[in-house]
């Protein structure tokens, strides 16, 4: 849910794209929210648009690496540039 929130999308579309029930995607945007995940951006007429919050995009970015399988030591030089040790 998170990679298809990098575009603004309300929760008919999110359950659309990702083919689950209404009531699965509403649960959860209501943890997402929660967690600060992710945010509404924009409401017209009844809908919410929600996209991801810089704390989502960054979760996102760990998963992404995470899944790619980045070595620890490549992320461990990764982590002294950042902290400039």
């Amino acid at each position: 849910m998170l990679q298809l929130l990098t575009v603004p999308r309300d929760r008919f579309q999110m359950a659309k794209d990702l083919e689950l029930d209404w009531k699965t995607v509403d649960s959860h945007v209501r943890i997402l929210l929660k967690y600060g995940m992710i945010q509404e951006k924009v409401a017209y007429g009844n809908v919410k648009l929600y996209e991801l919050t810089v704390t989502g995009t960054l979760v996102l970015r760990l998963m992404e690496e995470l899944g790619r399988g980045t070595p620890f030591k490549e992320l461990e030089t990764n982590e002294r540039r950042i902290d400039g040790h």
